[in-house]
């Protein structure tokens, strides 16, 4: 018996409508495309937010925090709202920039870093005038324009515009025991505020380090005068003609970078790579000088000790009877110092004439500290001006070069207490010689103290 075969069944093919294919082709296309522009985009700021954190890792800011423990007694770090302030003694708060030590103050909330000179820079009579915005103070720190001979400070900066925001200042009020003050001022370069050296814990902190040193502030209570440390870090008034010393204020920007050290005074936080010439030191025979102004072709230096004669400090009046710079008068230091001394120097053949102002600050003629620039001489050895930065703070007791009075017999001097005194031309004082090279003759070293410039 035959069986009969059963016919299969074609299955049919189910067959997606042309549109329907299409629409699933564009979609996943549209799919693969948004997850590729999402992942990239993802990856993108990952990777902007990777390099960001890494970088703001390396700021002074974080640095700093990152360095310190916060503490709410003693000395140290203190987070205070959302910035942070150093109090007392013994902080590992040093950053060199400029070639010259400065502290910090506090790191600002958007992570900005002030800074104070942690030494006077020079020693100034306030001015004419009680303002500090018409200060003596005021037009040495800051660069204004139409204001000729201002920024003595400021042009000494390696590079402002890349490193310096600007610093808000105001000048304090104290009445009644009470500081009245409006941050509605801004410069690149201030002067210490009274609220900074209070923060600081005042004469328990690093700012009282027993130098005379002018404040931010006028006091009202006893009379109008402006206010000052004194040498036990008391905040005392002083008349605007008396001279005190000046520690800068500055303000890092907060993408400043820690290049190396600890921030300690022997290891010192360094921002900079590359710097000016400003301060650096260079060694002439077996003296040893520091850089003052640098222009195109010249170097203006200062002796880094005071003036010897027979490996003994030399001591000189003035002159017998005026307090002028004069080359011609054999009893003038300024003969003295252009012949006798010049003559005895080995290096005397290098030396280069240079410009020195030696115009009259004194009661006659105002205290305006441009007025030094109204007289010059031309020479190849002058002495440390009124205006220059007193870089080596341990100098003191020696005249200053600009007069005191053309008429008296008064002098300038830098005294031994750190203050800034007239007195009788015939006195005996020190002596700290300026000079003038040309740069080209600069050769080797790098500008340290273990390694100063050295002439061909």
């Amino acid at each position: 018996m035959v069986k009969k075969l059963k016919a299969k069944k074609k299955k049919l093919k189910k067959e997606f409508p042309k549109g329907q294919f299409w629409f699933n082709v564009v979609s996943l296309s549209l799919l693969l495309v948004l997850a590729i522009v999402i992942g990239a985009r993802s990856l993108y700021y990952y990777s902007l937010q990777h390099a960001k954190a890494k970088k703001e890792a390396n700021t002074l800011a974080v640095i700093t925090i990152r360095d310190h423990q916060i503490v709410k007694t003693g000395n140290g770090l203190y987070k205070i709202n959302k910035e942070y302030v150093f109090k007392g003694q013994e902080l590992s708060n040093y950053v060199m920039y400029s070639n010259r030590l400065f502290r910090i103050v506090k790191i600002n909330e958007d992570n900005s870093v002030v800074l104070v000179a942690d030494s006077n820079q020079t020693i100034m009579p306030w001015g004419d005038v009680a303002n500090y915005n018409e200060s003596n103070i005021y037009f040495w720190l800051n660069e204004k324009e139409n204001v000729e001979y201002s920024g003595n400070f400021y042009k000494t900066l390696n590079d402002p515009q890349k490193y310096l925001k600007l610093t808000n200042w105001c000048e304090g009020v104290v009445k009644d025991n009470k500081i009245d003050c409006v941050d509605d001022n801004k410069d690149y370069v201030s002067l210490l505020t009274i609220e900074e050296y209070v923060d600081s814990l005042g004469t328990q902190g690093y700012l009282n380090d027993g130098n005379y040193t002018w404040l931010l502030g006028v006091g009202v209570d006893e009379s109008h005068n402006n206010l000052y440390l004194s040498k036990t870090g008391s905040i005392l008034s002083s008349g605007i003609g008396e001279g005190y010393g000046i520690k800068p204020v500055i303000t890092l920007k907060n993408n400043v970078d820690v290049l190396s050290g600890n921030g300690s005074k022997d290891n010192p936080y360094i921002i900079e790579k590359e710097t000016n010439m400003i301060n650096k030191y260079v060694q002439l025979g077996t003296d040893l000088y520091r850089i003052q102004e640098e222009d195109d072709n010249l170097v203006k230096l200062s002796l880094n000790h005071y003036l010897q004669m027979n490996n003994q400090d030399y001591l000189s009046s003035y002159s017998k009877d005026t307090a002028e710079f004069v080359l011609t008068d054999r009893n003038n230091i300024g003969y003295f110092l252009n012949n006798k001394y010049l003559n005895s120097l080995s290096y005397r053949d290098v030396l280069s004439d240079c410009t020195f102002y030696t115009g009259e600050i004194s009661d006659e003629v105002g205290y305006n500290y441009r007025n030094i620039y109204q007289n010059s001489v031309t020479a190849k050895v002058g002495m440390i001006n009124m205006v220059d930065i007193k870089y080596n703070p341990e100098l003191t007791d020696y005249y200053l070069m600009n007069t005191s009075s053309s008429l008296g017999e008064m002098a300038w001097v830098h005294d031994n207490k750190g203050q800034l005194l007239e007195t009788i031309v015939k006195d005996t004082k020190k002596i700290v010689p300026m000079v003038c090279l040309d740069k080209n003759k600069i050769k080797n070293g790098n500008g340290s103290i273990d390694s100063p410039y050295v002439i061909e």
